[in-house]
């Protein structure tokens, strides 16, 4: 919710519904749209955190993970020769690390 929050530049999420108005939507399925201005790998992670199967949703390392390749990918902060740096990003992407050292190590072994 808060990057949904972030990216409608402080929109109120459900607007005009009560918190039981919500519950329901939700639990029966419903989401929010994707903001027009949510890069495509923030909204994937976005909709990944919604799945309803909560054992199915990325854990919070994951999701610093993706903020941080994400940013780094935005920012070209990823010195890789260009046609292998989304294949680099994809792999980091997908890893499940224990810390953000491992990601590190990852990127400075394809990178330099």
């Amino acid at each position: 919710m808060l990057l949904w929050e972030i990216f409608t530049l402080g929109y109120m999420p459900y607007p005009g519904r009560s918190n039981m108005d919500v519950i329901d939507l939700v639990t029966a399925g419903g989401r929010l749209d994707i903001p027009d201005t949510c890069p495509a790998p923030i909204s994937d992670m976005m909709t990944s955190c919604w799945t309803r199967n909560a054992d199915q949703r990325p854990s919070f390392t994951d999701i610093v993970l993706r903020l941080q390749v994400a940013a780094a990918l935005s920012l070209n902060r990823l010195n890789i020769v260009s046609r292998n740096s989304l294949n680099v990003a994809l792999v980091v992407y997908s890893m499940r690390v224990s810390s953000i050292g491992d990601v590190i190590s990852f990127i400075m072994f394809f990178c330099c």
